[in-house]
Formats: C-alpha cells, structure tokens, sequence
C-alpha cells in the first residue's frame, strides 16, 4: 500500500474540494489565469487557440516564477498547463499528462484548424511572449512544440479517460504508455431513463468559464418558453449572467439556476444542450443523455465532431443561430432520439464497467522511483 502526499495546485475556487480529498492545495496565484477574459464569440477558432496559448504562456512564467519546492517525486500535469511539463524537465522529474480530450495529434489539428499550420502569421504579442517564455525555458522554438504538450505528444506517459473504444489511437502515440481512468466516480445517481416526450426534462449548461452569452441564452429561452419542455439552465455561477436571464425570462416551464448539480440533473433529463467541454460530455455519456452540442472553442469542436460521429448528438452551429435554425436541429434530435439513445446507452454502459482504476493509480506510482513515494 502507498502512502502519498499529494500536493494540488489550482485557482482558490477549488480549495475546499481539494481539501476535502485529502490533497494539499497550493494556490496558483496567477493573474492571469484567474482573469481570462477572450470575446470569444468574435473570434475564430484558431484566434482563440492563439489568444489562450497567449495566456497559457503569461500563467506559466507567472507561477514558475512562485514555486521553489522541488521536493516532488512524480508530475501530473493537465495538457494545457503547460506549466507542469516546464517543471518536470526543469527537476528530471517522472510527468504524467492528463489528458482530457480524445488523442488527436498535429495533423489532425491542423486538418481541422489548417490556419493554425507552420506558416501562420501569428501577431507580435504572440511571438514575444513565446520568446520570453523560451529565454527562461527553451523548450518552444515555436506552436508546434505547444501544441505537442497539449495534445500530450511530448509526454511518454498520458492519463485519458474516455474508454479507448472510444477512438482509435493515432500512429504518433503508438509508443505512449497511455494509461485509462474509466469510471471517474461512482454516482448516486443512475443514467437517465427520461423520454424525450412533450414535457420532458431539458438541461442547457455552456460550463464555466466561456459562458457569457446573454443573448444566446435567451434565443433559447424565447423558443423553449413556447414549448412544454420543462428546461433547466445553468449559469455556470455567472451572476450577472444568472440576474440578466432571470430578468427577461417570463415563462414558467424555464428554470434558471447560477449552478446545479449537475449529475443529479442528468440522470433526469431527455437532453443536454451543452458546448461540448470534456467533463460535461464525460457526464452525458455517463448519465446516457444524447447531448445538442454548441461548442465554443476549438478543442469542444474536435469533442463535438467525434461525439457526432457515434450518432449520440447533433452539432448546431453558433454562427447562424436563431429560432429557426435551432427549431430545425432540435426537430433532427428529435427524429433521431431513440437511435441516439440506443448509442448512447452502450457507452454508459461501457463506462461504468470499465477498468479498475486502483490498478491505474499503482501503474502510476510505479512510474516514481522513490520508495517514499
């Protein structure tokens, strides 16, 4: 048996729940993650993945800079902290990375991103930054080495979490030790047995963090409110998104919520409107909810794109949104409901009944020389 001490860090809105699991938390501490702030909707997708990295690079020099404490015996980092992967090579130290989209390596991205190719014309904030970033760590000569961190290519070892039946692996990770973390957490709660029917259960979330739309919000509030859909929103703890809404939301089969739980709704709905961020997919799938999918950025398009493909979902393009265009994909979904159901039931399924993750986490405790670790 190992007895680890697990040191977390995060932004403070997770102290307490990385508390509760017994981990250490350290604050991050980074202006600049802790103030993203992209007009996300004004931009296209490879503007926003440059936009991010932008910040990326900010928070990683800012909280490199904070951490002295060395005292580490393994690294497991998220794939866009790239922070973590700085610090494994700056100690010699074992890293993991946690990936949580599909594998998809450069070419793949670029075939869906093709302005993100070797010769776009980033901006000059762009390249200073990533000059700064490589004087202190010279690990970037240029994106490419970005996104090889984020997509995990630089790293031997990579935590996932979809079911590997899920995609298949592209030929640059063949030589990865990939390791899979099936069922994230025994829920309370069973997947939904909802019907789409005329009153069902209808759950609408955009996540957290890029979710500032009133006006796409209440585009589907004004065509909901004249269904019988019992529709619950989500504000993803966004309060003068939540005021706003609940302010121009007059009709009563339409609930607004600053947050929810979110699985126990799930396991009560029909339907998922939701951008396609990996844990709210991870849950639907979980939950067996067919999801309407608005992805925002460009790494919940590639999730989205995928999600589509196994038939569990229809894609609505934001560009074109109104009344109309959701009426016609909302009338699609509905047609073909019971077919994604059917699908969506056998990925529950395979998910709830996936590998045992204790001996994932001794896999990973294998990978850490120490004897104390």
């Amino acid at each position: 048996m190992h007895h680890c001490k697990v040191s977390y860090f995060n932004t403070k809105d997770f102290q307490a729940l990385i508390e509760s699991s017994g981990a250490t938390f350290i604050d991050y501490d980074s202006y600049s993650l802790v103030n993203i702030s992209i007009p996300i909707s004004n931009l296209k997708p490879h503007e926003v993945t440059i936009e991010l990295q932008k910040i990326f690079f900010k928070g990683a020099l800012e909280i490199l800079s904070q951490i002295s404490n060395s005292d580490y015996d393994i690294i497991i980092h998220d794939q866009m902290a790239i922070w973590g992967y700085i610090f494994a090579q700056e100690n010699k130290l074992p890293v993991l990375c946690s990936n949580t989209m599909l594998l998809f390596d450069r070419e793949e991205i670029f075939n869906q991103i093709p302005e993100l190719a070797i010769n776009s014309n980033y901006d000059s904030d762009y390249r200073l930054i990533l000059q700064e970033l490589n004087q202190a760590y010279p690990y970037f000569k240029s994106c490419n080495d970005i996104l090889d961190i984020q997509n995990s290519l630089k790293s031997s070892n990579i935590i996932t979490y979809y079911p590997s039946e899920l995609y298949h692996t592209p030929p640059d990770f063949q030589n990865h030790n990939i390791l899979y973390l099936g069922n994230r957490f025994d829920s309370v709660y069973i997947p939904s047995k909802a019907k789409l029917n005329a009153a069902a259960q209808i759950y609408l979330s955009f996540g957290t963090v890029f979710n500032d739309k009133p006006n796409l919000f209440k585009t589907f509030i004004d065509f909901f409110g004249t269904t019988e859909y019992q529709v619950i929103m989500s504000t993803g703890n966004n309060s003068s998104l939540y005021d706003t809404l609940v302010y121009y939301n007059i009709y009563k089969n339409i609930e607004i919520y600053k947050y929810v739980d979110q699985k126990e709704v799930l396991s009560k709905s029909a339907l998922f409107i939701t951008h396609a961020g990996f844990n709210s997919l991870y849950e639907s799938l979980y939950f067996a909810v067919p999801v309407l999918m608005l992805p925002h950025t460009p790494e919940q398009n590639f999730n989205a794109n995928k999600i589509q493909q196994l038939e569990i979902g229809q894609l609505l393009e934001e560009e074109e949104l109104d009344e109309l265009s959701i009426a016609k994909t909302f009338e699609q979904t509905y047609s073909h409901w019971q077919s994604y159901k059917t699908n969506i039931l056998y990925w529950s399924d395979v998910i709830q009944n996936s590998c045992d993750n204790q001996v994932v986490i001794e896999q990973i405790l294998g990978l850490c020389d120490s004897t104390n670790c």
